[in-house]
């Protein structure tokens, strides 16, 4: 496999009849002609977080898809109210957080 490139050998397999795609990385991914085509991903600007991309629903309703909710949080955006939620003391929940248990963002929530 190593003697063609993946172009070559996608080329090879599709005139077999042989169902086949590319691997892709994170760099890739983004540009899959099909992934462009029906636009499952879309960019936005975050407020937080700078340019992210997002994936829009796969579902469609009377030919449209849904708006997204909300931005994509960032990591540990919900841990202390899911932490007190389910019974967690403020001292257990800070000792989780230094032992590296859990991680909480810090950023002010609106």
């Amino acid at each position: 496999m190593t003697d063609k490139t993946t172009k070559a050998w996608l080329e090879i397999l599709e005139s077999a009849d042989i169902a086949v795609k590319p691997c892709h990385t994170l760099e890739t991914l983004p540009h899959d002609p099909h992934l462009e085509a029906v636009g499952l991903l879309r960019y936005e600007q975050h407020p937080t977080e700078g340019k992210t991309v997002a994936i829009r629903s796969t579902i469609s309703f009377d030919d449209a898809y849904p708006p997204l909710r909300s931005y994509s949080q960032p990591r540990g955006w919900e841990t202390l109210a899911v932490l007190e939620e389910i019974g967690y003391s403020s001292s257990e929940i800070e000792g989780l957080l230094v032992e590296g248990a859990a991680v909480a963002n810090v950023v002010q929530q609106s």
